[in-house]
């Protein structure tokens, strides 16, 4: 399942400034995949089964998509020069740039515990305040799924990453 969209792109070409004296070498590199997890806001594909929690999105016809997981894009370059001094002595000086806009990894949750005490704290809490345990419910249909948030509605914190 999926539909990866991947680019790889490498290149890089050497020449000569001055003849036997003077050399350059520029290099670059692209590699860019798209996600493939959905992450779905589970109060907007589920709301029968959501109680109070707040929906990030109403866009039910989009399927209730926030974003996905997974994806990767990295960019770099590289540029040399390479001097010849005489035939003992080479001076070489390189110039190296990186920019990395991936996505965090993704993950699917798989299971839920039932009889620890952080999730009977978590349901007490949650069942207070939203009226909805944290159960089976929001285990996701396959693993190219992910209820993730990245945000905990119970004390406001939030972690956004990068949007797609």
């Amino acid at each position: 399942m999926g539909d990866f969209h991947r680019i790889d792109l490498r290149a890089g070409y050497d020449f000569s400034i001055i003849p036997d004296k003077l050399f350059a070498r520029i290099t670059g590199v692209s590699k860019k995949q798209n996600g493939y997890q959905k992450m779905i806001d589970f109060a907007c594909a589920n709301p029968a089964e959501a109680g109070t929690l707040p929906a990030h999105t109403h866009n039910r016809l989009g399927g209730c998509q926030t974003g996905t997981l997974g994806g990767t894009d990295v960019a770099g370059a590289r540029a040399a020069i390479r001097y010849v001094v005489n035939d003992n002595i080479d001076v070489n000086v390189a110039l190296d740039y990186q920019r990395d806009d991936s996505e965090a990894r993704a993950d699917t949750l798989v299971a839920i515990g039932r009889f620890t005490n952080s999730v009977a704290t978590w349901n007490s809490l949650m069942v207070s305040k939203y009226g909805v345990s944290y159960d089976n419910r929001f285990l996701p249909p396959n693993p190219y799924v992910t209820y993730a948030t990245f945000d905990d509605p119970y004390s406001g914190l939030s972690f956004r990453p990068r949007p797609p």
